[in-house]
């Protein structure tokens, strides 16, 4: 008796982009004053005080978390420090949904900030194996998104902070029509999107790739 196919890493990682984009969409939608993501971070939509959809947001990042750690789980021959920084940083992504930016404002930005740090190092260090690995498949194109990501990391870490500073200590802050540090974010945002796509479809766990080498060998 044949036993049901197994759901492909990919298509959890479709349902982690979908879901978490989902509440994105209807947090912004809420979002009192308009929400633009070229001078609002991220963060802002999980604000319970600021739009009537946070919700949506943080509920998308517990689930969409959760999918994420299914495929990190799920991935064959990664080092072990990755697969760690990885599951991390997706168990980081589901804590933020239950400590978003309306309750405890320091202890969201440490788990924010930690977060992005396990994302940026399982991203280093699997773009490194995956480069040593000449039978990954697709490996230049895990390698590019990798390397883009990072520089968007990169220029995010070393932007300045001074309005971001005033902001968190809840100061008023007049936001010009395009803040840099918050647009890096968010580019940072889609990269990590499209990273976590790329990695579910590319990755030799995946079965529809281990089915057609399997029919190949037969």
């Amino acid at each position: 008796m044949d036993r049901a196919p197994a759901i492909e890493p990919s298509a959890y990682a479709l349902m982690a982009v979908l879901v978490i984009a989902s509440g994105m969409v209807a947090a912004a939608c809420g979002y009192e004053g308009g929400y633009s993501c070229f001078n609002h971070f991220v963060s802002e939509l999980g604000n319970h005080h600021k739009t009537s959809a946070a919700w949506a947001y943080n509920t998308g990042l517990v689930i969409g978390g959760l999918l994420i750690a299914l495929v990190v789980a799920g991935l064959e021959r990664v080092s072990f420090p990755a697969l760690t920084l990885l599951l991390g940083a997706s168990g980081g992504t589901v804590l933020l949904g239950f400590v978003p930016e309306s309750s405890i404002l320091v202890m969201h930005f440490v788990l924010a900030a930690l977060t992005f740090v396990f994302v940026g190092g399982g991203v280093i260090l699997l773009g490194i194996q995956v480069w040593r690995d000449d039978t990954w498949p697709n490996r230049l194109w895990l390698i590019s998104v990798s390397l883009l990501t990072v520089g968007i990391a990169i220029c995010f870490l070393f932007a300045p902070k001074d309005k971001l500073v005033s902001l968190l200590n809840g100061n008023a802050v007049e936001r010009p029509g395009h803040w840099k540090l918050a647009e890096l974010e968010w580019c940072f945002v889609a990269c990590i999107a499209i990273w976590t796509l790329t990695l579910a479809s590319t990755s030799p766990s995946c079965p529809s790739q281990s089915s057609t080498t399997d029919r190949q060998d037969r």
